[in-house]
């Protein structure tokens, strides 16, 4: 009786321990902050990405408190590699880096509260 309990406790264990996901296979990407500023996003096959390496303008401080929807089209004009997504303030949203999409975070009057950048 007591090697059966063992064993059951040692395959609860490994079972426990073995679906646990690695770092390296998440799905989510990993970002890497210093000082609290956003540097870099690494995904969970360590590509790199820099917001330097995104083609066009890569963000609009001049349009906070604009219009969400005047932002995005003025977004897309001056970017056409971009496309500006319209999100209310504090909606959940995936921390990867793309440089095709933009965010423009808005409140409940619709205008812009947050510098829209590529990210």
């Amino acid at each position: 009786m007591k090697n059966s309990v063992l064993a059951l406790a040692l395959f609860v264990f490994l079972f426990a321990f073995a679906a646990k996901p690695s770092l390296a296979a998440r799905h989510e990407p990993l970002v890497l902050h210093s000082d609290g500023q956003e540097l870099l996003t690494a995904t969970s096959n360590c590509d790199i990405v820099t917001q330097f390496e995104c083609n066009g303008k890569s963000s609009w401080p001049e349009l906070v408190g604009v219009n969400g929807e005047i932002a995005a089209a003025t977004i897309q004009k001056e970017n056409p590699n971009v496309h500006a997504i319209i999100i209310l303030e504090g909606t959940p949203v995936t921390r990867d880096f793309r440089c095709d999409r933009v965010r423009v975070v808005v409140d409940k009057y619709e205008k812009v509260v947050q510098v829209p950048r590529i990210g």
